[in-house]
């Protein structure tokens, strides 16, 4: 018989996906949620939720995680070892790790992304520890972009954003104006030809997603999951938002070869300003394939997940109005 979860630890609960993925949790009122933050975060959450701030030791983070079935965590890639060598110890049965995005084990889009490798690392270490202790299982969640009506405090200043590494930048890119399309200003700068095609996810979904792998344990087991709620261009994009507002937008062009080399400059020097740039430039070059449209890798786990249909018009038209409205 295949082990339930009922005891889950989330970390990174405060963050722009971590929200989502709490929420899920525990709207589906099938886990007890226990919510792991530092000592001086000051992120503040329901009355009701169990909260325990900690020091982030192995000691520390294994006394927390007594006692629970699983391990989900939304926090940057270079806390993950640490994380996953605590769960080992106390004895948790599934790790979900702060995958969230493209395929990273693609090797192109490694070189033009070098947030990729750390997180293929995180996968590889998971791997060697499940051979390890066999009762320590792992999936990790593969959903292209962040996309979708989100929590207000999203519109934070570009760089705030403390998990998934970044991959909320076409949330960003939509929300904030940075890079291509200004909900704001109704303008837009096309990457290439704008007919890149990629994955991307409304974030209450990839909440949603997190419940999916807790339920179906057997089916997930030590393994890449891969969802999307839709596939898209910028040119599809640009077209529902000229559509909605009525009007053409302006619009400019830019050499995403040379955004993402410039970016990996940047993150060369210390300057993390430049993730946006080697994201966007993974997602929508129009040369080549950094596996950012996840339905060409393989077949997607939606309907074993529970996922819901959506469509890139509904969601944009969404994020549009909710943009508008402030």
């Amino acid at each position: 018989m295949s082990p339930v979860v009922k005891n889950v630890v989330l970390l990174g609960g405060q963050g722009s996906l971590g929200t989502h993925v709490l929420e899920a949790l525990v709207k589906s009122k099938k886990f007890t949620v226990t919510v792991v933050s530092r000592k001086e975060s000051d992120a503040a959450f329901d009355a009701s939720q169990k909260v325990i701030k900690i020091d982030y030791t192995l000691d520390s983070l294994a006394q927390a995680f007594e006692g629970q079935d699983a391990v989900v965590s939304t926090i940057g890639a270079g806390d993950q070892k640490l994380l996953v060598d605590a769960a080992v110890k106390a004895g948790v049965k599934r790790f979900i790790p702060s995958e969230f995005g493209s395929n990273t084990t693609n090797k192109q889009g490694q070189e033009m992304c070098p947030l990729y490798k750390p997180k293929v690392e995180v996968v590889e270490y998971l791997q060697s520890k499940s051979k390890e202790h066999p009762d320590f299982t792992w999936t990790a969640i593969m959903c292209g972009a962040f996309y979708g009506p989100s929590l207000p405090h999203l519109l934070r200043r570009v760089g705030e954003a403390d998990e998934a590494d970044g991959s909320a930048c076409l949330d960003w890119c939509l929300r904030m104006g940075v890079g291509a399309i200004d909900l704001k200003k109704h303008t837009a700068i096309i990457w290439d030809d704008g007919n890149k095609r990629w994955s991307a996810t409304n974030m209450a979904t990839i909440g949603q997603s997190v419940v999916g792998v807790l339920t179906h344990l057997a089916e997930t087991k030590n393994r890449y999951v891969r969802i999307q709620s839709f596939s898209a261009s910028q040119n599809e994009v640009l077209a529902v938002l000229e559509h909605v507002s009525g009007k053409t937008w302006p619009r400019g062009h830019a050499d995403a070869l040379k955004e993402a080399a410039e970016g990996r400059e940047k993150l060369a020097k210390g300057d993390w300003t430049g993730v946006y740039q080697t994201i966007l430039g993974a997602l929508m070059n129009s040369h080549v394939d950094c596996g950012c449209d996840l339905g060409k890798d393989g077949p997607l786990d939606n309907e074993l997940l529970g996922l819901p249909e959506e469509s890139l018009q509904q969601t944009t038209e969404a994020v549009f109005h909710e943009m508008n409205a402030e």
